[in-house]
């Protein structure tokens, strides 16, 4: 059964970054909740990984230039289509697809 809030709140303990289920003593490191612009993360990204990003006319978003073989061998590539037509395509044989979703 699905408790309110409060309830909820009670089955928990929380301290110095660590949350703790009351019942089975289990531990969990909790990070700090930040609420950002994508300027402030794109700005954070870029002194992270000490590259400028590039706009990319395959994303919405910017994309960070890697040398050839940097990824080991393994190739991405931004793609607005359908779904359907790409697991459809023989090309893609063997390929993975990370999608987002909208429903979710």
């Amino acid at each position: 059964v699905e408790k309110d809030y409060e309830a909820t709140k009670e089955l928990f303990d929380f301290a110095d970054g660590v949350l703790r289920v009351k019942a089975s003593g289990q531990e969990f490191n909790v990070g700090p909740f930040e609420v950002l612009s994508a300027a402030e993360l794109q700005q954070r990204l870029n002194e992270e990984s000490g590259r400028e990003t590039r706009r990319s006319p395959f994303t919405v978003g910017d994309v960070i230039p890697r040398e050839a073989g940097e990824l080991g061998g393994l190739k991405f590539r931004n793609v607005i289509d359908s779904t359907m037509n790409l697991h459809g395509d023989p090309e893609n044989d063997g390929a993975v697809f990370q999608v987002a979703s909208l429903y979710n």
